[in-house]
């Protein structure tokens, strides 16, 4: 048997093919396999791994192709074939193979182990549920299971990868798609196929009706009930305000106000066409209703004489139709209640589309704010407003129930109107373009109307005391708007504030005027209160002295008499100037104060200007000064001596004499100088005989000023010293 195999696998294409066919055993010949197959356990021992060439059917034994080597395959190894063992005790061969390399079959002899294959290839089925569906929002589940252990499985189509163990997906195709799973293992592969079969989406059905019908009539202020249906359906509206939806049906209710179609609109899927349908409703008006009354408020209204008042009524329209043109609203003025010989006012009401249904407002004040009526005689009066007539009792608009038309007569009771006066000020007194706010009392002397809120009041400033002419000087300030009402027989004070002092100092005249506005320049008008007597609204003048600013010197120091070269101190002040004033001195020096000195006896004047704003106010004053000469004064103690008396006393006094250099020289009329000394106070003994009437003369001085004095003793008549 050995010689036989030999021969037969001579050459090494048949000891491959021999080995080839030693490495499939039966239960691996029955597979559709070819290529090598990977092995990890080690049936006849030698090897733990390893790959075999298996080829189906046998008849195909060739030469192994080294380029079918597994990719992964690198790690040499030896592989042989034994009959005796692995082949059921066919015979016995050992000639084998090995791949040294990982790319090389080399034949060889020496080797006794083999790797045999075990197991099966794989099984596979796939299922698509369900097997149609609609194109854009459809989806099928593709499952399958597996069988014989399978190392991989794929779907094409996009889906990739799957589960070995078997599982499902969801496929959502566009178009019509058959999915193929491919499941491998060591000894085979297997396939099995299914397919979704993708169907376009129909186009989609709406209905629509109007109280169940496709056509309806109602009158107007009724409700309608809009219903709908709808297939195959993304997404529904309906016009005329409805707007979007449910795209499965539903109702709504509507009050339509006029005749009108309503029409559903409803979209399906991509690619499909819209579905309409309509349905009509027809509202038939009813008539109007026009009204007129009164509130409890506007029943009964007070008003003053000469004074505008405001009327008003509740006017409406009582039916769900609207009139659809503006219609008449006539207010009626009487002494009595009757329209006959009433005076009226006409207003149309609700332009300039007509008065809604349901409506009603206030006429009078917000149908025209500035509709006022005057009564100007205190009475009582009566008023009545009628909606849709004129004065002649014509209707704008067919009306059911012409009967409310009218409100029914309200009454007016008119007072006498109020008496404004202003008291005269009192006189005032300041200095020019001084800054002040001026008060004043308005007075109301009616004893039975109140002045309302709202009337201006003005002060006149005037130079003359004409109150009906001004002269150069007219200044006019408003008060503004009084700020509530003065009750009959009472008082509230009205302010002028910013009134600046004319810039000429004089005598100038003031007052306030009640119920006056001021209108430009210095002119003033009647304001917005009526009186009974406007005569009275002005007080009488008082008197507004505007003083000129002035300014006032003094001398501080000394405080006795001044002599030459003693310092003088002055002060300045200022009165009355619009700010701080500069006050200038003599020679120019500035401030408060001031000093200088005079050498030579005389009278001196000081000049002090004051002035603001380069001029604008200026005041101007002066102090005067007088500088006496220095004087001395001299006496004899006694006066009257005996013949031959000696030491007569000698006294002398002096002032001014303030020069260091000052000296008093005392001279007797007989001996000439008795004394030198420059003492200017001092008390001198004459140590000489007084032997007749004798004259002392004292000077005193330093050349440039000196004062001299006298005394003379003299001898007692019939006495002397023996």
């Amino acid at each position: 048997m050995k010689t036989t195999l030999q021969k037969l696998f001579s050459s090494s294409q048949a000891l491959f093919a021999l080995a080839l066919f030693a490495l499939v055993p039966f239960s691996a010949l029955a597979m559709n396999t070819t290529g090598w197959v990977q092995y990890n356990n080690d049936i006849c021992g030698g090897t733990s791994a390893g790959y075999f060439y298996a080829v189906n059917p046998v008849a195909t034994f060739s030469q192994i192709p080294t380029s079918n080597l597994p990719a992964d395959y690198t790690t040499p190894g030896k592989y042989c074939i034994d009959e005796t063992t692995c082949m059921l005790g066919q015979g016995s061969l050992e000639d084998c193979f090995y791949v040294d390399n990982g790319t090389s079959l080399v034949s060889n002899s020496s080797y006794t182990s083999i790797i045999l294959p075990a197991g099966s290839a794989p099984t596979v089925t796939l299922t698509a549920s369900p097997p149609s569906i609609v194109a854009q929002n459809g989806s099928s589940n593709l499952a399958w299971t597996t069988g014989n252990s399978p190392t991989s499985c794929t779907i094409n189509n996009g889906v990739g990868t799957v589960s070995t163990a078997g599982g499902n997906t969801s496929v959502s195709p566009s178009t019509s798609t058959t999915y193929t799973i491919t499941c491998t293992n060591a000894y085979g592969s297997a396939n099995a196929s299914a397919t979704v079969t993708v169907t376009q989406p129909p186009n989609p059905t709406d209905s629509i009706t109007v109280n169940g019908s496709s056509s309806v009539t109602i009158t107007a202020g009724n409700s309608v009930t809009v219903a709908w249906g709808a297939t195959n359906a993304t997404s529904c509206s309906i016009n005329n305000g409805i707007g979007s939806v449910s795209a499965s049906g539903g109702s709504v209710t509507q009050y339509p106000s006029s005749s009108m179609t309503y029409t559903i609109t409803c979209s399906g899927l991509t690619g499909t066409t819209a579905a309409t349908a309509s349905a009509s409703v027809t509202v038939t008006p009813v008539p109007a209703d026009m009204y007129a009354s009164f509130t409890a408020a506007e029943q009964n209204l007070t008003a003053t004489a000469g004074q505008p008042v405001s009327v008003q009524a509740t006017v409406g329209n009582n039916s769900s139709t609207a009139t659809g043109v503006p219609v008449n609203t006539t207010f009626w003025f009487n002494s009595s209640q009757s329209t006959s010989g009433a005076s009226y006012k006409i207003f149309s009401s609700c332009q300039p589309s007509g008065c809604p249904g349901n409506w009603s407002e206030t006429e009078g004040t917000n149908l025209d704010s500035t509709f006022t009526y005057t009564f100007n005689t205190p009475g009582t009066y009566y008023y009545e407003v009628c909606a849709d007539e004129d004065q002649n009792g014509s209707y704008t608009v067919t009306d059911s129930n012409t009967a409310n038309n009218c409100s029914g007569w309200g009454t007016i009771t008119v007072q006498a109107a109020p008496d404004l006066t202003a008291t005269t000020p009192s006189p005032f007194s300041d200095y020019i373009d001084s800054v002040h706010s001026f008060t004043d009392t308005i007075s109301n002397l009616s004893l039975t109307s109140s002045a309302t809120s709202g009337f201006h009041s003005i002060m006149q400033l005037c130079d003359y005391t004409n109150s009906t002419y001004c002269g150069t000087y007219d200044l006019v300030t408003d008060t503004g708007a009084y700020g509530s009402t003065i009750p009959p027989n009472s008082s509230g004070s009205v302010t002028a504030s910013g009134i600046s002092d004319p810039h000429t100092a004089g005598t100038y005249y003031y007052r306030f005027c009640a119920n006056e506005y001021a209108t430009s320049g210095s002119s003033f008008a009647q304001s917005s209160e009526t009186e009974t007597d406007y005569s009275n609204n002005c007080s009488g003048w008082a008197q507004f002295t505007d003083n000129a600013p002035y300014v006032v010197c003094s001398i501080t120091s000394p405080s006795g008499t001044i002599y030459p070269g003693t310092p003088i101190s002055y002060a300045g002040s200022e009165y009355g100037f619009a700010h701080y004033a500069t006050l200038t001195w003599d020679g120019g020096a500035t401030g408060s104060t001031y000093s200088n000195s005079y050498s030579s006896p005389g009278l001196y004047t000081v000049q002090l200007v004051g002035s603001y704003g380069g001029g604008i106010e200026s005041a101007t004053t002066t102090c005067s000064v007088t500088v006496s000469s220095p004087n001395v004064t001299l006496a004899a103690s006694p006066d009257r001596v005996a013949k031959n008396t000696t030491g007569v006393g000698l006294t002398w006094t002096s002032g001014g004499l303030t020069d260091p250099n000052d000296r008093c020289v005392l001279s007797r009329g007989d001996i000439g100088t008795v004394d030198s000394t420059q003492s200017t106070s001092t008390t001198y003994i004459d140590p000489n005989a007084i032997l007749s009437q004798t004259l002392y003369t004292i000077a005193c001085g330093n050349g440039v000023s000196s004062s001299t004095a006298s005394t003379t003793v003299n001898i007692i008549p019939g006495y002397s010293n023996f």
